[in-house]
């Protein structure tokens, strides 16, 4: 049930509980610190060897979008197909009750096809003109143009 990478952490906390190695040289293998080495043998004292295991192992994520990604999607091509993703994530919000921010929901618009990202246009270069040599000589020229 454990993986390698498990099994070699638990080794170690339970070199560092024995005390034949201590907490900041089992830190130095793990690469975490004297202070996390304290607490992950405190778990492994109270839980056992499943203490080392990720909680969210064979978990989704918490940050995991997918059956609204979908739902929300699905959405936009039905109902608001001519919105942008800015009131498109404004109308999933007030009709539908899916909170979505507008970019997430750019980004999947992108994705799927529905949303083609604008180009962005380049600033024309203006040069600067040489500067007059006196004070005035601008407003000298202009004049004798006028007349």
């Amino acid at each position: 049930m454990l993986e390698e990478k498990e099994k070699y952490k638990l080794e170690i906390i339970k070199r560092a509980i024995s005390g034949t190695i201590t907490n900041a040289v089992a830190g130095k293998l793990l690469s975490v610190s004297a202070r996390q080495i304290r607490r992950i043998k405190a778990s492994v004292r109270k839980e056992g060897s499943l203490a080392v295991v990720h909680k969210l192992k064979g978990r989704t994520s918490n940050n995991s979008f997918k059956s609204e990604k979908l739902l929300a999607i699905d959405l936009v091509k039905n109902k608001y197909s001519d919105f942008g993703p800015t009131l498109a994530s404004e109308k999933l919000f007030e009709i539908e009750n899916i909170k979505v921010k507008p970019e997430t929901l750019r980004l999947w618009m992108v994705e799927t096809g529905i949303w083609k990202p604008k180009k962005r246009r380049r600033h024309k270069y203006f040069s600067f003109r040489q500067r007059k040599d006196y004070f005035g000589e601008m407003l000298q020229l202009m004049m004798q143009q006028e007349l």
